[in-house]
Order: structure tokens, then C-alpha cells, then sequence
């Protein structure tokens, strides 16, 4: 018996030594090049993209991409116009010219009968033969949740890129879709979370559900420093999230400590020719000088500086105050020691809204409240309407925003609300209106925004460095031509 154990012993230590890629010393794997790694596909479907499969045994996001051939490429290196698409959908990645296709919408089942997508792109609810039309906009997501449902919808087509949220809070047994907020963009991809929704932007990730009792919109990673990439696909590894898109794979990674955030940073993992050196001109990139000085534009156009200080050009707006014909309406702004607004008629008042209340415009016959605040990690804004605000006082939601608003202007049947990051724009006002952003601040480097001002189709806003100027498309930036004091260097770097 003993001679026998001792048989199957060694022959159990032979085959552990004939196993592919162990060797029995122990060798250590070969230094890294700093090169991308050749990329190559562990799956390819005949006449399609190639395909490949993450590794779901890998215990960590950098890991997966490492066993996929994908390498960190220097933060000095933007993404090639050119480069391919990185789509990642559940545990396969498909590398492809072609931007990345959204999930097919199914069918999802209710109580007596179940949501569809009609031929139109629009939702519709059949029970049996019969189809009950609930939205007519394009749905990109159903996605259930603790017993409602989030329908997604929005539209990317040249330069129109908008989208919408809403909710239908028992979708078992309701079938109506309450509208949530507008956004900027068409949702890419999107993960459900315990609090609502994690949203993928083609510029970032944003978050959207309830916080002590209210619904918010805030944002919760950039991706502008990763020049030319744009993100695509979402997905969540741990504590980190992987973003694909154009030119690679995105690593996004928060750190906290004792629940406070104390940094972040993305890393592109990609393969070869998808990134070139930053170095490379890039046309109408326009940057800011770091000394440039501060202006202002009031709202009949007139520019002035402020000098090498920042300084707040927008009037106070710790208390407002509009009277109408019957009584007033009163908005508070004091941070967190005080806000709302407040109708006041005959010595009685009538608390409208509990936020903090940073504009009141007057369009027409309607009212439009801005609402925001920014505190520690907290940015989030809201814009609500009073329709006929003379004889009604009823705020309704508009849409929620990722910021607290800087300043909003009307022209026309639209509305235009500067924000820390750009300007979006609301139209038409009066049918189902749409979100989109006209100028994003992070095409001009170094700028920060001021004020606005809108006549026509001319849009500018003032800021760091001189005035944005949007006209016809073409986004310039205007300045003094004094350079600022005890700078040598032109402002603005093209």
C-alpha cells in the first residue's frame, strides 16, 4: 500500500509539471514594454466586427482589460479621429468602425398585458389585440426597477441630441409614463441601481433618483480629460466603471475615505493606433490664458472687465421679488439657512416651492422659477413653469438639471440657461419641449462663464479670458486687444 501511494504521488507531480504555461521554478512573468499589447479577438463570427470575451474570472476591472490585449496609453495622447469603437454589452467587447449600436428593446409584461415597441420607435401598451399608444418619442431603455419602470427615450442624429426620463411608478397594474426630466443628450447606456438610475452621457456618467424623499439630477464623473473620446457603453465592476466608446475603454475609479471623496481618475486602456500624441493641432481649439481677466455682458449687450479677480456679475439673488396685479410673488435664496418661494395676496402666504431659488423670469404670460444649489459633492439644479402666473400660481416641473442654474434668457420660443459646464437650450417652450447643449465649455480651455446674453440666433456669453460668441454654428471667442497686465502671452492660444 505504501508503495503505491508513493507511485501515484509521483505521477500526480509529473503531470502538475507538464501543464501548459506553469513551469516548475516559478518564472516570473516578462517586464512590460509600455507599448499597447497586439490586440487580438478569442471569438470572431464570420462577415461581423471581432468579438471578444472578458474574462468574468478576473477579480478586478484593470484585470479584464489586460487579459483582453487592452494597455493604459499616457495622459499626454488624445483619441484619433479615425479610431474604432469599443462597445462592451455584458462579458463581450466588439471592436468596430461603426459607432455602437443601443440594446434591442423587448417586450415587458405588466399584469394583463405588456409594454411594446411600435413600429415608429414609440411605446405602446397591448393588452390582447388591442394597443394603447403611451409614448410616440423613440424608447431606447425599459428598465425595471423595485416595481416601476424607467422608460428612456431621446434621439442622436447629426448635431439634434436630446432625451427624456420618465416613470411609471407601478408598472404591473399603471400603464401611465410620468415625465421625470428632460436631458441633454440621448441616454447611451444606463445601469439601475437601488436609488433610480446611473446615465451615461457621451461626455460623462450622471446620476438620477431619489435623495431624502426628492427626485435629482447630478453629475457624477467627467470625461473631458480624455480629449476626443467619446463614451458609448456602461458597466459597473466593483467599485469602478468601465466606459466604452470611440478609441478605447475607459477606466473610471472614485476613492473615499470615511465617506468623503478624495479624488478620482480615468484611465483609456485601448490598442494600437486608436491614440496619437496630444501635441497633434486640433482645429478651433481655443485656449484661455491662466492671468486672463473676468468680464461681464448685461443684458443689452454691453461687455465689461473685472481685472485678474472673479467676481460675481449677476445680481443678488438671496431675495427676489415680482409683483403683480392682485399680490407678489417672493424668492429666497440663502443657501442652506433659508429658500422657497412664497405668494404673498392680502397678508397671507402661500409657500409654491421648497428650493432654492436663483431666477425668476417672466416669458409672456408664464413664469419660469430656477432652482439649484451647490454644496460640498452636491450640484443639482430644477426649472419650473407657471403657466398664466398672473391669475394661477401652480409650479410644474419642467426638467431637472445637473447644476444649480447661472442665469436663463428668452428668445423667441425657446430658452437658453447658462450652466458651469455650457449652455443649453429649451424649445419649443409652449409643445413638449427638448434639452440640448449649444456650447460645451470644455472646447475652449481654461474658460469659465459669467453671464449670458441672447439676441436672435447670436448667443454670447462672458467669462474668463473674454466673450464666446455662437453664430451660425461657429463658436468664437472675443477679447480686449489689451492683453491682461503683466502677462506677455496672447489670451488665446489657437
Amino acid at each position: 500500500m505504501r508503495m503505491s501511494l508513493l507511485h501515484r504521488l509521483a505521477h500526480w507531480l509529473v503531470l502538475v509539471c507538464l501543464l501548459p504555461g506553469l513551469t516548475w521554478a516559478g518564472t516570473p512573468d516578462p517586464a512590460p514594454t509600455g507599448k499597447p499589447l497586439p490586440i487580438a479577438p478569442r471569438v470572431m463570427r464570420t462577415g461581423q466586427s471581432p468579438v471578444y470575451t472578458l474574462d468574468e474570472a478576473a477579480p478586478t476591472a484593470k484585470q479584464r482589460l489586460k487579459k483582453l490585449g487592452l494597455a493604459p496609453v499616457a495622459a499626454a495622447s488624445r483619441v484619433a479621429e479615425a479610431a474604432p469603437w469599443y462597445c462592451l454589452r455584458g462579458d463581450q467587447l466588439t471592436v468596430a468602425t461603426t459607432p455602437c449600436a443601443l440594446p434591442t428593446v423587448t417586450p415587458l409584461a405588466g399584469k394583463d398585458g405588456q409594454f411594446v415597441l411600435a413600429a415608429d420607435g414609440g411605446l405602446d401598451w397591448q393588452q390582447g389585440s388591442e394597443h394603447t399608444r403611451l409614448l410616440s418619442e423613440p424608447v431606447r431603455f425599459l428598465l425595471p426597477q423595485a416595481g416601476a419602470l424607467w422608460v428612456l427615450v431621446g434621439q442622436a442624429q447629426g448635431k439634434l441630441d436630446w432625451g427624456k426620463v420618465y416613470r411609471i411608478a407601478d408598472y404591473r397594474h399603471a400603464h401611465e409614463p410620468e415625465l421625470i426630466t428632460l436631458l441633454p443628450y440621448m441616454p447611451r447606456d444606463a445601469i439601475v441601481e437601488k436609488f433610480g438610475l446611473r446615465l451615461l452621457a457621451p461626455w460623462g456618467i450622471y446620476l438620477l433618483g431619489e435623495y431624502n424623499g426628492e427626485v435629482d439630477l447630478q453629475r457624477f464623473y467627467d470625461l473631458d480629460d480624455l480629449p476626443g473620446f467619446k463614451a458609448a457603453t456602461l458597466q459597473q465592476v466593483g467599485e469602478q466603471w468601465l466606459v466604452g466608446g470611440r478609441g478605447g475603454v475607459a477606466l473610471v475609479s472614485r476613492h473615499y475615505a470615511n465617506i468623503r471623496m478624495t479624488g478620482d481618475d480615468t484611465v483609456l486602456y485601448t490598442a494600437s493606433g486608436s491614440v496619437e500624441p496630444a501635441a497633434t493641432p486640433v482645429p478651433a481649439l481655443l485656449k484661455v490664458h491662466e492671468y486672463a481677466s473676468w468680464y461681464c455682458i448685461s443684458a443689452s449687450g454691453v461687455v465689461s472687465e473685472l481685472g485678474n479677480t472673479e467676481n460675481q456679475c449677476l445680481p443678488d439673488h438671496s431675495y427676489q421679488w415680482l409683483r403683480t396685479g392682485n399680490g407678489s410673488y417672493v424668492a429666497t435664496d440663502r443657501g442652506e439657512f433659508g429658500h422657497g418661494l412664497v405668494w404673498q395676496q392680502a397678508g397671507q402666504s402661500t409657500r409654491l416651492l421648497e428650493e432654492n431659488i436663483r431666477q425668476l423670469l417672466v416669458v409672456g404670460d408664464d413664469l419660469y422659477v430656477l432652482c439649484g444649489l451647490s454644496h460640498l459633492s452636491s450640484s443639482h439644479g430644477s426649472i419650473y413653469r407657471i403657466v398664466d402666473y398672473r391669475h394661477q400660481h401652480v409650479p410644474a416641473l419642467i426638467t431637472l438639471l445637473p447644476f444649480p442654474p447661472l442665469q436663463a434668457t428668452a428668445s423667441g420660443d425657446s430658452l437658453q440657461v447658462l450652466g458651469p459646464d455650457g449652455v443649453y437650450e429649451l424649445w419649443p417652450l409652449h409643445d413638449r419641449p427638448i434639452m440640448q447643449q449649444l456650447i460645451r465649455f470644455s472646447d475652449v480651455s481654461g474658460f469659465a462663464p459669467t453671464t449670458m446674453h441672447a439676441h436672435g440666433t447670436l448667443l454670447q456669453v462672458a467669462g474668463k479670458g473674454g466673450v464666446l460668441t455662437l453664430s451660425g454654428g461657429v463658436l468664437g471667442l472675443d477679447q480686449p486687444q489689451h492683453a491682461p497686465r503683466g502677462v506677455a502671452q496672447p489670451a488665446v492660444v489657437p
